[in-house]
């Protein structure tokens, strides 16, 4: 019989506000880190692609690197955290470069693989954005389906360090009895991701210059403590489902950290 998992329960928020609140810093540091590196490559971007002496293939090609570039940070970035969140969770002494280098010394085509699962789960997300209820649902649906794999699929790619077959399989056995219920759970924040991309558009949708800069600030602070908590959300997450399975205790743990 498969066991409860946490996951489901009300003490998963709870508990997320609790590890951000005890490590505002660390975790607040780690996601002013994401969002200054995606303002600066995204400028970057816009700047090769405004030249008018650059042609289309270089175009092509500094978008493709630079999203590349932007997808290996968010990846590394969701390995720190997840590790961070576990040892939060036990009680230990966060280590940025202790985590940073477990992250890093994942061989190439595991984080290849994330990068791919990164981009099915993220991208239709925007499609929530767009002001037709219909294509709103749609989007969420999709991203409620995808972000499964997202919260799930990505840790177990990245921390524990397993092939992509390994990692789905592993994947499917820590979900096992409550795809659903997750399916639920993670519809209903791609909602809230929804309501939130909709305010930031009416705050784009202004005319003067210095009206744009206030609303790229807003962006940025309103999306800073959004994505920072959501990636504590996946950490805590994956947490439980190693909990449910029995498998989060001491000597169990320690062998992800090996």
């Amino acid at each position: 019989m498969t066991p409860p998992l946490p996951i489901l329960s009300s003490s998963l928020l709870s508990r997320s506000f609790a590890v951000l609140r005890t490590h505002l810093v660390y975790f607040l540091s780690i996601g002013l880190t994401f969002t200054l590196a995606e303002k600066l490559l995204t400028l970057a971007m816009k700047g090769a692609m405004a030249a008018t002496t650059v042609g289309e293939s270089s175009r092509q090609l500094t978008t493709a690197s630079a999203l590349f570039v932007l997808l290996v940070l968010a990846a590394t970035t969701l390995g720190i955290v997840v590790l961070a969140v576990t040892r939060a969770l036990r009680g230990e002494r966060l280590s940025l470069t202790a985590d940073l280098a477990h992250v890093l010394a994942s061989r190439w085509w595991i984080l290849s693989a994330s990068l791919a699962v990164t981009i099915v789960s993220l991208a239709p997300v925007e499609l929530i954005g767009l002001p037709s209820l219909s294509w709103g649902c749609l989007g969420a649906l999709w991203a409620g389906v995808l972000l499964l794999g997202f919260v799930v699929f990505m840790p177990v790619l990245v921390v524990e360090r397993l092939t992509p077959v390994a990692a789905f399989q592993r994947t499917g056995f820590l979900t096992a009895g409550s795809r659903w219920a997750l399916f639920g759970a993670f519809f209903v924040i791609s909602v809230a991701m929804a309501l939130l991309l909709q305010i930031e558009a009416l705050w784009l949708r202004v005319p003067t210059s210095h009206a744009e800069m206030l609303a790229s600030s807003w962006k940025a602070l309103v999306r800073l403590p959004c994505h920072t908590l959501l990636l504590i959300l996946v950490g805590v997450a994956y947490h439980d489902f190693r909990l449910a399975r029995g498998e989060a205790d001491e000597s169990d743990l320690a062998q992800v950290f090996a």
